[in-house]
């Protein structure tokens, strides 16, 4: 508790601060996101209090300022807080305790501190912030995003598929759980120590590339654009893993991504989203996992509703057997106007690995963002 009191009083002084030095642009922002949730895994129902892993409860200070030659310096502190996530949520069979104990790792976390400038070239920040590939995945105009999109697990992602006479599963000693078998996809965001230069926007386009410390390299490319009554938002990515010494057998090389989402005027949307990993030193009957997402919605008025669907091949990499995982959503979302929304979604995770039987998992959620 005293850890994260320091945390926002760091951020409140800045807050107050900032505005008297050199006169700079503040923006001090932020939402809190939480929800209900039951989920059943074929033997047990269980109800949880948790944060939105969709876009969890977070808050920040964004800082502009205008310096020599046409240059804009900027700075950028992030925080969220976590208490029980839900798409970490996951089943406990000691004897004598709950079912679903809450997380131990909650409070405040750093999400983003990172410096910048940029000018009519473009601009080049460091520090620890999301990735260049990191949004290419989540490209979705569609409606009821803040409970069904692209971030296929962040509802139970962290609950364990069971067999057929209720025992806990894993592959390859990695437990069979939705977040795993979805390549990672429940709405975490990727953040790393990099450096990050982002091109000006040409016609709708703009390109991205960033560096971690450690080597891996991102790519993407990205378009937005509006044609007669559509608007299009769409990307394409690489990422390139810096392979170590040991050759290691079934490492991750690359990974491809891109995404195309289109909304009409009228209301309706469309979304398509693709992943493809490449494996250097594949054991054998290994294979490549790629995965895809698709989801259409109708938004009036304050209103939207959507489904969704979605399939993983081969996700678990640490055994050869033949393992996938298929998704099925709806949900529906409703603004309430000045930043507050409420939301409810339905999901069923099926999970089919060669030479055993597992039961679904089917998870429910009710949602509450108040943006500030």
């Amino acid at each position: 508790m005293h850890m994260n009191a320091r945390y926002i009083a760091a951020l409140a002084l800045v807050a107050t601060s900032v505005t008297g030095i050199a006169q700079a642009e503040v923006e001090f922002y932020g939402h809190v996101n939480k929800a209900t949730m039951i989920y059943d895994d074929g033997q047990d129902t269980e109800f949880n209090i948790v944060d939105n892993n969709m876009n969890r409860t977070m808050f920040g200070i964004a800082a502009e300022k205008d310096v020599h030659c046409g240059l804009t310096a900027s700075a950028l502190l992030e925080m969220d807080h976590v208490t029980n996530r839900s798409s970490s949520i996951t089943q406990n069979n000691v004897a004598g305790t709950q079912n679903t104990p809450a997380q131990a790792n909650g409070g405040v976390n750093m999400r983003t501190a990172r410096v910048g400038i940029s000018g009519n070239w473009g601009g080049v920040f460091a520090g620890t912030q999301v990735t260049a590939i990191d949004d290419v995945f989540y490209r979705d105009l569609g409606p009821a995003a803040n409970v069904i999109g692209p971030g296929v697990s962040a509802f139970g992602g962290g609950v364990q598929f069971r067999d057929n006479a209720g025992a806990l599963q894993a592959l390859g000693g990695t437990a069979l759980t939705p977040s795993n078998m979805t390549l990672g996809f429940n709405g975490d965001l990727e953040i790393a120590d990099t450096i990050q230069y982002n091109t000006p926007v040409f016609e709708g386009f703009n390109a991205s590339i960033s560096a971690q410390q450690g080597g891996n390299i991102d790519t993407a490319l990205r378009y937005e654009g509006e044609y007669e009554g559509f608007k299009v938002d769409s990307a394409i990515g690489m990422a390139f893993e810096n392979d170590d010494a040991t050759a290691a057998n079934d490492e991750l090389d690359t990974t491809l991504q891109a995404a195309l989402s289109v909304a009409h005027e009228s209301g309706i949307a469309g979304t398509v989203s693709y992943v493809k990993q490449s494996l250097d030193n594949k054991t054998a009957g290994v294979e490549d996992p790629m995965g895809y997402y698709v989801k259409l919605g109708y938004a009036w008025d304050n209103y939207g509703v959507a489904i969704d669907y979605s399939k993983f091949n081969d996700p678990i990499t640490t055994a050869a057997t033949d393992n996938e995982l298929s998704s099925y959503g709806v949900g529906g979302q409703v603004d309430m106007g000045h930043g507050v929304s409420l939301g409810a979604m339905y999901r069923i995770y099926e999970a089919d690995v060669t030479g055993v039987s597992l039961d679904d998992i089917k998870v429910g959620a009710m949602t509450m963002k108040v943006k500030f």
